[in-house]
């Protein structure tokens, strides 16, 4: 096991919820960039495997909307998270280069929405 790994499962082992959402969400988006690059650089067969992974963080963070809690905002993202499923699966059904940039496009101000409000939350400056 490389250190880099090493140090990313200890991450991921004693990180808060929050962060390890924030975890998914950068994860999601950096499969998504590495599915593109493979397309742009001729080797679809190798997006594949990125491209699974990603949809199946999208579809679990879709998973733990709650509109119960929060009922517009769960729609827009549940339609969001939709949207880049069927981007996804465009992606990978046709081999789209456009389609993974476009799902990409859409999740990147969610990664970093996300992000932000997490790191303002453990910065205790929430208002």
């Amino acid at each position: 096991m490389s250190a880099a790994h090493a140090y990313q499962r200890v991450q991921a082992q004693t990180a808060s919820p929050e962060r390890l959402m924030v975890l998914l969400f950068q994860k999601a988006r950096m499969h998504l960039i590495e599915a593109a690059l493979a397309i742009e650089n001729g080797r679809p067969l190798e997006s594949n495997d990125p491209l699974f992974k990603a949809a199946n963080i999208v579809t679990e963070l879709r998973a733990t909307l709650k509109p119960e809690e929060a009922p517009e905002l769960c729609q827009q993202l549940g339609d969001l998270y939709d949207f880049i499923l069927i981007r996804i699966h465009a992606g990978q059904t046709q081999r789209d280069n456009q389609a993974i940039r476009e799902a990409e496009a859409v999740f990147q101000p969610l990664v970093d929405a996300f992000s932000g409000a997490v790191a303002e939350v453990s910065n205790g400056e929430t208002s």
